[in-house]
This record gives structure tokens, C-alpha cells and sequence, in this order.
């Protein structure tokens, strides 16, 4: 599926990873979407963090983690990307490390 970036989102990802380049985030944006870590398969502290999250953005109606930070979409259009909070990324690693056993 073909995901869309805004102007915001763009901005965000160039403060917080430096990419700037157009091609270089569009696919890193579809890598996110298509393979990250979805709020559903989250569990425990992890999970409430990022509900939070999810009812203090309105629009948004999907998440995903990827690479250490969160990606908030409305449907495929990405709205923006926050950084992880230093205290999940234990819990984003084993999560992540289980989730590749499985597949």
C-alpha cells in the first residue's frame, strides 16, 4: 500500500533523524507501516504508553513502531513521529525480538 507523508510528519522526521531527502523518507515511511510494531501487538506499560498517545492525537487511527520511534498514521497518510521513550526501549526490543521468532 502506498503511504503518504505531510508536511508535519516530513518536518519531524527531518528534526528527529536528520533525512531530509524526499525518495529516503517516503521509504522509510512505507518500510514503518508495512513491518513495524502495531499498537495491537503491544503489551503491559508499552501498550498503555502508546493508548495515551492514541486518544491524544484525534485523527489518528493507526500506529506503528519502528526503529525506536512511533509513527502515528490516519489510515495511510502518516500524521507524525514521535521518538520511544528511553524507559520502553527495553520493552520495544523484546517485543520486537519476539514477534521475528514468530515469523
Amino acid at each position: 500500500m502506498k503511504v503518504s507523508v505531510t508536511q508535519h510528519a516530513r518536518i519531524r522526521i527531518r528534526e528527529r533523524w536528520g533525512i531530509s531527502r524526499r525518495s529516503v523518507v517516503d521509504k522509510l515511511v512505507n518500510k514503518a507501516y508495512n513491518t513495524g510494531i502495531k499498537h495491537c501487538e503491544t503489551t503491559g506499560s508499552l501498550k498503555h504508553f502508546l493508548s495515551g498517545l492514541y486518544f491524544h492525537s484525534k485523527k489518528a487511527n493507526n500506529m506503528r513502531i519502528y526503529q525506536g520511534r512511533i509513527f502515528i498514521f490516519f489510515d495511510a497518510k502518516l500524521l507524525t513521529v514521535y521518538n520511544l521513550p528511553e524507559r520502553y526501549m527495553d520493552l520495544y526490543g523484546e517485543l520486537e525480538k519476539s514477534l521475528k521468532a514468530i515469523s
